[in-house]
């Protein structure tokens, strides 16, 4: 009964994920924070995912920093992952978003700050363990690549 939840919860999120931005043509640059996973999480590793994002980001016109930059807009990278050791399945969820924290524009005392999103995506992935972290990894990818291209195409 709780692989049949599972699966069906893991079905239904999958269903779920979106893609939602605004145009990125004011963006040059972008500091790059990816939240940390804990060490048990389907032998998927922070830094695999980190390395996978730094390489597609070092090969395109997006100029990034390794860090968040105070009021410049950054990369915001939320991996969460489940693992049902019970069948043996892990599930993943990605978000994945270019915000900037910065005061309200047409507030004179600029006392009312917030934070602004220009591009969110996110997407759900679910395996056997074995072949979690390579589907994971290869997710991220494509997520960065999509990007990347919507990030030229707005800044023709």
């Amino acid at each position: 009964m709780k692989k049949i939840l599972f699966s069906l919860f893991l079905i239904l999120f999958s269903i779920w994920s979106n893609a939602n931005s605004t145009s990125l043509n004011s963006i040059k640059e972008i500091g790059l924070v990816i939240e940390k996973l804990d060490n048990d999480s389907c032998n998927v590793k922070s830094s695999d995912l980190e390395t996978s994002v730094k390489y597609i980001l070092s090969n395109s016109k997006i100029k990034f920093k390794d860090h968040h930059i105070k009021g410049k807009p950054y990369l915001y990278i939320t991996p969460v992952v489940l693992h049902d050791k019970v069948n043996n399945i892990c599930a993943g969820n990605i978000g994945f978003s270019i915000k900037i924290v910065s005061p309200e524009p047409y507030n004179p005392k600029k006392v009312n700050i917030g934070t602004f999103i220009y591009y969110y995506e996110n997407k759900i992935f679910y395996s056997q363990s074995n072949v979690f972290t390579k589907k994971l990894t290869d997710g991220i990818e494509k997520m960065t690549k999509e990007l990347i291209v919507k990030w030229n195409k707005d800044n023709k």
